[in-house]
């Protein structure tokens, strides 16, 4: 499954600063994607997951990130090899 946040949406400002940004990351926790820039040294974040009624967990799924002009995009991974249990029974 793929996420893609247009730059429009995402809380940089001024907006020219996503071209200095080396990585993106999603933290599970907070549920909110932080963006590193360069010469910083901290991470910052740059978009909140549930302000759009989103919400991942990292017992189920993996990711990986692209960043670009035209936003963040996420791919979210499940490895075929993991079993999922059901609550009820």
């Amino acid at each position: 499954m793929m996420i893609m946040i247009p730059s429009h949406l995402l809380t940089i400002e001024p907006k020219w600063r996503i071209g200095s940004l080396l990585g993106v990351s999603v933290d599970f926790a907070d549920q909110f994607i932080y963006g590193t820039f360069t010469g910083e040294p901290r991470e910052q974040r740059i978009f909140d997951l549930r302000s759009y009624g989103i919400s991942l967990d990292n017992r189920y799924c993996d990711y990986r990130t692209s960043i670009g002009k035209a936003g963040v995009f996420i791919e979210l991974l499940t490895p075929q090899d993991k079993t999922f249990y059901s609550t009820t029974e």
